[in-house]
C-alpha cells in the first residue's frame, strides 16, 4: 500500500484504522482470515477416491465455521467479495471493505440493515478514501438493477452511509475531478496525452461544479486542443452526463 501518495486525510485513515495486517498472510475477506486449511481434489484420482475426498472437503468446510456467528460472517463476506468483483474493485480495496465490515459488525452497525445496501455503502467509503473513481450514482444504479426502487435506494443508501461514517468515525474527503479523468478517458478510448492534459485543466480550475462533470468537460476541452474527435453526445452516451451540464461546464472552462 503506497500511503505516501494519498492525501493527508486518506493517509491518516489507513495508518490508524486499517489494522488488519494483510502482508502477514491474514486475509480479512475470509471469515477465518485465510488461516484455515484447504485442499484441492486432483482429477487424476479414481472416481471413488474423489467422491470420498469431496465428502471430506464438505465436512471440513462446515467445521471451519462451526458457530452460527461464523457462518453468517462467512456468508456476508462471500457477498461482499462478489460485489467488489462486480464493481471492479482491486483486491486490496476488497480486503479493506471486508475489514470495515468486520469493524461495523463488532460495533453493532449491521443489525437490521439491508446487507446489499450496507456492503455498497462500505465500498463507497473505501472508494472515497482511496480516491477511486466511483460515484454515488454508480452505487444507486447497481441497487436499481437488483430490483430496488430508485427513490427508496437513494434514501436507504444515504441513511446507511451516514450511520456508518458516524459509527466508524470516518470523515469522507471531497471528490476531485482529476480522480475521474483516467477512467473516463479509458471508456472513450482516448490516448494518454489527452488524459494528461485533462488532469492539468482540472488542477487549474476553481469551478465548484460536480467533479465528474468537470472531468468530462476537461476531457472534451483537451481532446479539442489536440484535435481528437469527441462530441458532447458521445460523452453523454458513454459516461452518463447530460449535455446541458456538459455544455455549461465547457463554457465556464473556456471562459
Amino acid at each position: 500500500m503506497i500511503l505516501e501518495k494519498l492525501p493527508e486525510a486518506r493517509r491518516e485513515f489507513h495508518e490508524v484504522n486499517l489494522c488488519a495486517d494483510i502482508g502477514m498472510g491474514e486475509d480479512p475477506s475470509v471469515h477465518d482470515f485465510g488461516l484455515g486449511s484447504q485442499f484441492s481434489i486432483p482429477r487424476e484420482l479414481p472416481p471413488s477416491t474423489r467422491a470420498r475426498l469431496r465428502r471430506m472437503k464438505g465436512l471440513q468446510s462446515r467445521l471451519r465455521a462451526p458457530t452460527w456467528e461464523e457462518r453468517t460472517l462467512r456468508g456476508s463476506l462471500i457477498v461482499i467479495n462478489r460485489l467488489c468483483k462486480e464493481l471492479g474493485l482491486p483486491g486490496e480495496m476488497k480486503r479493506e471493505v471486508c475489514y470495515l465490515y468486520r469493524k461495523a459488525r463488532s460495533k453493532g452497525l449491521t443489525v437490521g440493515r439491508n446487507h446489499l445496501v450496507l456492503s455498497l455503502a462500505l465500498c463507497h467509503i473505501v472508494c472515497r478514501l482511496r480516491g477511486f473513481p466511483r460515484r454515488e450514482r454508480d452505487m444507486l444504479e447497481f441497487l436499481v438493477q437488483k430490483g430496488m426502487e430508485e427513490k427508496r435506494a437513494r434514501w436507504t443508501f444515504r441513511r446507511t452511509l451516514k450511520a456508518l461514517c458516524t459509527g466508524l468515525e470516518v470523515k469522507l474527503p471531497r471528490s476531485v475531478a482529476s480522480e475521474y479523468v483516467d477512467r473516463y478517458a479509458s471508456l472513450l478510448n482516448l490516448p494518454l496525452e489527452v488524459a494528461g492534459r485533462a488532469r492539468q485543466i482540472c488542477s487549474r480550475t476553481r469551478l465548484t461544479r460536480s467533479p465528474h462533470v468537470l472531468a468530462c468537460a476537461a476531457i472534451y476541452r483537451a481532446a479539442r486542443e489536440m484535435n481528437y474527435k469527441l462530441t458532447l453526445r458521445e460523452l453523454e452516451q458513454r459516461v452518463g452526463v447530460s449535455i446541458s451540464n456538459l455544455s455549461q461546464a465547457v463554457t465556464l472552462l473556456e471562459g
